[in-house]
């Protein structure tokens, strides 16, 4: 939306003051919306670990809505909720709440301006070992990767805890890298927010914990919660023996046509080129001394002890 005018820029200030009004409470996205004024993708997590604490599912579930919409759509949800807050696996708990997820998913299969979209894996789906931030990048791939593909350029992902900001970070390289191999649109623009600041990211978190209800949850309740939302489901299950694709970093990104080897790696051959360098020149004075005269006899029979090093530096990265 341009604000080249009295009128336009009128807009968009109504557009703030009403996304204000509807409860939202994060500046950035305020602005954002107004400003642009194009679907929006929420996004969430959900994951599952066995009884000795091991990651055995995670999937990530993304709800369409339009920018100008969601005044509205912050309304009805906190109707559908009875208050302010939101949590579906804790409304759970409460079986005269338990229908409030129903209505929540029966409302977000008719008000989503595109299908919802699910992205999953099981641990066995990776070829290699995964921990939760590798599936996490896996998904949050392909899930990005599809939502450009249906024209979205902007995603509020689920705020991370303060003990775990550090995956704000790596969602960043994440979106930098697709940006970077034009997997996705130049454009695209991401934002973590909280639940409690931006209602509609309880869209998203209804259909991610309804998703893992369907996979885990007991057989009477498997249906029960994802059903109203099966018509417009979008659910990508992954393919076995994935290889997770490495991320490259905003530094490494600048560097692209540069030798990109690990700093590690570099270093482990400066010493073995110097080594080299230094037992030829030893060969060469042996073999010169040799030209003139024998060594002593005592020393043909005892070997010449290797001189010593010391470690070369960390074998993996931390």
């Amino acid at each position: 939306m341009t604000t080249n005018d009295p009128r336009a820029q009128s807009e968009i200030t109504a557009a703030m003051q009403a996304h204000r009004e509807s409860g939202l409470l994060d500046e950035v996205l305020v602005d954002r919306y107004a400003h642009k004024g194009d679907l929006v993708a929420f996004i969430d997590e959900t994951h599952r670990t066995t009884d000795r604490g091991e990651l055995s599912y995670y999937g990530l579930s993304a709800v369409i809505f339009h920018a100008d919409d969601l005044p509205q759509v912050r309304r009805d949800l906190e109707e559908i909720a009875e208050g302010k807050t939101w949590h579906a696996k804790e409304d759970y708990k409460s079986p005269r709440r338990r229908e409030n997820i129903v209505r929540m998913a029966d409302y977000i299969n008719e008000k989503a301006a595109k299908p919802i979209v699910v992205f999953d894996l099981k641990k066995g789906d990776l070829a290699q070992e995964a921990d939760e931030r590798k599936m996490r990048d896996y998904v949050l791939r392909s899930t990005l990767k599809h939502l450009n593909d249906e024209g979205i350029r902007d995603v509020v992902l689920d705020a991370f805890p303060t003990r775990l900001k550090h995956n704000v970070e790596a969602d960043r390289e994440i979106l930098t890298d697709l940006q970077w191999n034009k997997s996705v649109d130049a454009d695209m623009w991401m934002h973590h927010a909280r639940m409690g600041e931006e209602h509609a990211l309880w869209s998203a978190d209804t259909v991610a914990w309804a998703i893992q209800r369907s996979e885990f949850g007991w057989k009477e309740n498997d249906s029960r919660f994802i059903a109203p939302m099966t018509p417009n489901l979008h659910h990508a299950y992954a393919r076995t023996g994935l290889n997770v694709p490495p991320v490259v970093k905003p530094e490494a990104v600048r560097r692209a046509n540069q030798d990109r080897r690990p700093p590690v790696l570099d270093m482990q051959a400066r010493i073995r080129q110097a080594k080299e360098k230094l037992e030829k020149a030893r060969r060469d004075s042996a073999a010169k001394r040799g030209s003139n005269t024998q060594p002593p006899a005592r020393n043909l029979a005892r070997p010449i002890a290797p001189p010593v090093t010391r470690r070369e530096g960390p074998t993996q990265s931390r």
